[in-house]
């Protein structure tokens, strides 16, 4: 019960303050792109009374960053224009907080972290990785994603204040030609706070950490602050394994 009382006010401070090894496809350099919201489908009314965005997504406002030549925002939906042609479109009605956003691996990929409501009204958080290949598409990996050197695999932990998220864990997805596909998810980490992937150590370790809720004493500010425990997600034969890091780490 404690820890659930701590990470409900967690929640509340912030609501409010190819393979393996081998390069792949990635997007061209950037050019103009005329993003049609038009294009994007008719969404069905929300159910129950969450509150639901008011503004368009804010977009980078820097002249020459390629997110400005490639994504549009209403208040309802967010678009990217995928490579295939077409455009992809995210429903961010429920998504009152949208942050973070950046593009990655030659603009292929497009990633923001958001906070909001699920359709019973009860908070809820993620972070979306919209995937321009093809025809586009997007998954919520909870977590910000982190992808390894390769740019073949990307991971995120999470472990969601609110306890409503689409990853209670960490999770690994493969970058393929077309697509992006989750391999490997593992649950049952220590219950801790400000879970975050630190970086890849190779393509087949990735180092994480988190902040025991001993050290805390309630304020979301200190969290950066406080010294933090360290773990180690491996591949191995038969998959993901995850585990305190060691002396040595990876």
């Amino acid at each position: 019960m404690r820890k659930i009382m701590m990470l409900a006010i967690v929640a509340l401070v912030s609501a409010c303050s190819s393979q393996q090894g081998q390069k792949l496809p990635r997007a061209s350099k950037p050019v103009a792109v005329n993003v049609d919201l038009s294009r994007c489908p008719a969404l069905a009314a929300l159910s129950g009374g969450a509150a639901s965005r008011m503004e368009p997504v804010e977009l980078p406002s820097r002249t020459g960053d390629p997110l400005r030549k490639f994504t549009a925002s209403s208040k309802e939906q967010f678009a990217v224009a995928a490579q295939g042609g077409g455009v992809h479109c995210v429903d961010i009605r429920r998504m009152i907080a949208i942050t973070g956003m950046k593009s990655h691996q030659n603009d292929r990929f497009v990633s923001f972290v958001w906070e909001g409501f699920q359709d019973r009204g009860y908070r809820s958080d993620g972070a979306i990785l919209v995937d321009r290949a093809g025809s586009g598409s997007h998954i919520d990996t909870g977590g910000v994603p982190v992808f390894s050197p390769s740019g073949s695999l990307v991971a995120a932990v999470h472990q969601s204040p609110t306890a409503f998220s689409a990853l209670q864990g960490f999770a690994v997805w493969q970058v393929g030609p077309y697509a992006t596909v989750q391999v490997a998810k593992i649950e049952d980490l220590p219950e801790m706070l400000d879970w975050r992937v630190d970086r890849w150590e190779s393509e087949t370790c990735v180092t994480l950490s988190a902040v025991p809720f001993a050290r805390w004493n309630g304020a979301a500010a200190d969290l950066a602050a406080l010294q933090r425990d360290h773990f180690v997600a491996r591949r191995v034969e038969t998959g993901w394994t995850f585990a305190p890091a060691g002396k040595s780490g990876c």
